[in-house]
């Protein structure tokens, strides 16, 4: 073999390793990033929290949840109760490099992908 020929050979074995390494390491970021069902349901409370047109009958309750001045015994629910009613409306659908939610609150429904550990709501009806 000439020299030519071995550097030739050894450009077109690093061209495939990288060519092959790159798309695993995105893939393995993807799957290692890909948000939980509590991830998101923390996501959704934030965004509950600061949702202008919440029902009349609810909203006071949830202001008041979202900021933590809930007093024990008060009858009243907290944040934490506010983020299991969520994740309970919720259904996620895991795709291992991504997921998608959706869930059912006031009457609507929304629909968000989580990947890259990042959420967006892609609809909302």
């Amino acid at each position: 073999m000439t020299e030519q020929v071995k550097r030739k050979s050894k450009l077109k074995t690093t061209l495939a390793l990288i060519i092959t390494a790159i798309p695993l390491a995105i893939g393995g970021a993807l799957l290692a990033t890909n948000p939980s069902k509590d991830d998101y349901a923390n996501y959704a409370l934030a965004k509950v929290c600061d949702y202008p047109n919440l029902p009349k009958q609810v909203a006071a309750q949830f202001q008041q949840a979202c900021k933590g001045s809930v007093a024990p015994g008060s009858g009243l629910f907290g944040r934490d109760t506010l983020k299991n009613a969520i994740a309970s409306k919720t259904e996620q659908q895991n795709y291992l490099f991504f997921s998608t939610y959706k869930t059912e609150l006031f009457n609507r429904s929304f629909t968000t992908v989580g990947v890259f550990g990042q959420f967006v709501t892609i609809g909302a009806q």
